[in-house]
């Protein structure tokens, strides 16, 4: 039986300077959004964060091993439900929810901020994951000056039980 994972990323901006916080409908003061080389040649703001998230989806989509994410779900699962309870499971997905937030700083480094997930053995797994994100060729600029820029990553990832 061939073992499909998916995983669904909601990738939601915020720009943070200092203690001011921006909301993405209220960047007007913005003159630049982080730049990754393959968002080079957008023209307006609204297109490079476009960009930008698409190209940070894709990269995290093909670096997630599946495999290990299932299996660590799986053995948790194993480890905690009852006897009948693992039975009823077997054959069936489960949703994995987990709320992941990373900032960008001005410095071009990406810093994970927050793991919130059901299963703690994925933390060093998603912490390692996350340092992983594209490197950043331009910082964000917010009334002249560079800013830190915080994401919120809910992650959802279909695991099938076996």
């Amino acid at each position: 039986m061939k073992k499909h994972i998916h995983a669904l990323f909601l990738f939601l901006p915020l720009i943070i300077s200092a203690q001011n916080l921006v909301l993405p409908n209220d960047s007007s003061s913005c003159e630049r959004y982080p730049e990754i080389r393959r968002c080079s040649d957008q023209s307006s703001l609204k297109s490079a964060k476009k960009c930008f998230s698409e190209e940070i989806q894709k990269k995290l989509n093909k670096k997630i091993n599946y495999n290990f994410v299932g299996k660590v779900v799986n053995q948790t699962l194993r480890d905690t439900l009852s006897t009948t309870q693992w039975e009823q499971l077997k054959g069936n997905e489960i949703t994995i929810k987990n709320k992941i937030r990373v900032v960008l700083g001005a410095n071009k480094k990406w810093s994970v901020k927050e793991i919130d997930t059901e299963y703690p053995k994925l933390v060093p797994y998603f912490e390692k994951l996350l340092i992983k994100l594209p490197k950043i060729k331009k910082t964000a600029i917010c009334s002249g000056t560079p800013v830190d820029v915080g994401f919120n990553l809910p992650l959802y990832i279909q695991v099938p039980i076996y």
